[in-house]
This record gives structure tokens, C-alpha cells and sequence, in this order.
């Protein structure tokens, strides 16, 4: 990171294809059939140890609610956009 000073101290940086659009609920699964509220590029994050901790914490959480409510996990984006939903205190775009 050549400018670390806009890494948030206490959030993940995430980076989104187009303004964030939240869909109404936390766990979010369907980027095909509901593309306006799909925005998580998941292919570049970044954040400071201890927030990598919790928000593995919260990424391993999420992964079992959906297991839980029978989502089908097959997009990392879309269970990354779900830990940000659930935890928006986390997650800066």
C-alpha cells in the first residue's frame, strides 16, 4: 500500500465495481438475478491485523448463517458483501 494513511484503522478497505446499492437483507447471494444490488469486487481488500482478525471472525460467522438458511456459497464476493452488510461497521468502500 503506497498510502497507508487512507487505510482506515478500524475498517477494511473494500473495493466495490459501482456505488454500493445494499439489498434490503444481510445475506446476499443472488449478483445475477439482482445485479444493481451486487457491488463487491472482492478482489481487493485491505485493512490493519486486528481488523483482519475481527473481520475474519465475522467472514467464518457469516459463512455459517448461510450454511444455516441453505444459501448456496459459490461467490466469495457475495458472502464478502454479506459480512459487510451484517457489519457495516467494518467495511469502508
Amino acid at each position: 500500500i503506497q498510502h497507508r494513511e487512507v487505510v482506515p484503522p478500524t475498517e477494511m478497505m473494500q473495493m466495490a465495481h459501482h456505488k454500493p446499492n445494499p439489498p434490503p437483507e444481510d445475506l446476499f447471494n443472488d449478483k445475477y438475478k439482482r445485479k444493481p444490488n451486487f457491488y463487491h469486487s472482492g478482489s481487493q481488500f485491505v485493512g490493519y491485523k486486528d481488523t483482519w482478525i475481527k473481520f475474519h471472525e465475522y467472514f467464518l460467522d457469516t459463512i455459517d448463517r448461510f450454511l444455516a438458511k441453505k444459501m448456496i456459497i459459490v461467490e466469495d464476493q457475495a458472502v464478502l458483501q454479506s459480512v459487510c452488510l451484517s457489519h457495516p461497521e467494518i467495511c469502508a468502500y
